[in-house]
């Protein structure tokens, strides 16, 4: 098989991974502990990887300077990009949500044990026993004076979000893939620690994804076009990685594997690690080093 088309078929075999979350996703409820585990595991292999493959490799091709200019602007670039979304709907876009009032601490809305999922027999009232306004609907009164209520759009916010979750996975996901592409080059073959690390953290991401695209009504056909077209894009980056990049100099590969590097380590620590302790809390450390060290055995060969 030519060299192009095997970057291609394993950036595309990576990205492929969050179709596998997607359709556990849509056919089951997958506890959110589940969805964490991964997530936590994925995220030490993700930091192995990044470690002893992408900086490292960087650190040789091209230097300290190159290497870390481009681990910055990657990492800064992620950042950016990131705030973007966050104002554009896909704020936590890899968050298994829990509905709310389920009695959980945390940002999930719930209050510990107590009466009805543990709302307090107040709840509805403010420090002056006045009624709020329902989370649901804004009220109003029209010229009768009749109580008329706005539609709730929590569904609609979920539904408009969409794009910028595919956009989310993108920006995650095309840095990766370049990477798998840039490990061709020069006959190799393709990183089985880096490889592994990706699809470990693209499964999460469907999974949890694809729960909420479900929950705000989206079609099936749409929702597996969505994450489909990403991993199609990410064969694509591959095989951008690989033929772009194959005959460029050496301080070029550095910043352009080194920008990946900083790109992840800021997903990693922006999303994926913070999600997983939510579920995970003091277990999160002990799975992430499971992950890293499976990903560290894989780079060594055994």
């Amino acid at each position: 098989m030519p060299v192009w088309l095997q970057a291609l078929s394993w950036g595309t075999f990576a990205g492929g991974a969050l179709l596998v979350g997607a359709a556990v996703a849509w056919k089951y409820t997958i506890p959110r502990r589940a969805v964490s585990t991964v997530m936590a595991f994925g995220a030490g292999a993700l930091i192995s990887a990044l470690s002893f493959e992408l900086v490292a490799d960087a650190l040789e091709t091209g230097g300290l300077w190159p290497t870390a200019a481009g681990f910055l602007a990657g990492a800064a670039a992620y950042v950016a990009a990131n705030a973007l979304l966050v104002r554009s709907g896909a704020h936590h876009r890899r968050r298994a949500r829990r509905p709310p009032g389920r009695g959980s601490s945390g940002r999930f809305g719930g209050t510990g044990p107590g009466p009805v999922g543990g709302a307090r027999p107040d709840a509805g009232r403010n420090a002056l026993g006045v009624a709020p306004r329902e989370a649901s609907g804004e009220v109003r009164r029209d010229a009768s004076g009749d109580a008329r209520r706005k539609p709730a759009d929590g569904a609609q916010q979920k539904a408009s979000g969409g794009t910028a979750i595919a956009v989310g996975a993108l920006l995650d996901g095309v840095p990766e893939s370049i990477v798998l592409g840039l490990g061709l080059v020069g006959g190799a073959s393709v990183n089985p620690a880096m490889l592994a690390a990706v699809i470990i953290s693209n499964v999460p991401e469907g999974l949890a994804s694809t729960d909420d695209m479900k929950r705000a009504g989206k079609p099936a056909a749409q929702v597996f076009g969505i994450w489909g077209g990403i991993a199609a894009i990410s064969g694509l980056s591959a095989l951008f990685g690989y033929l772009a990049l194959r005959d460029a100099p050496g301080e070029l590969v550095a910043v352009v594997t080194a920008v990946a590097a900083g790109g992840i380590l800021s997903m990693l620590s922006d999303t994926m690690i913070p999600e997983a302790f939510e579920e995970q809390h003091m277990l999160t450390g002990l799975i992430a080093a499971l992950g890293f060290l499976a990903a560290f055995v894989l780079h060594h060969g055994l």
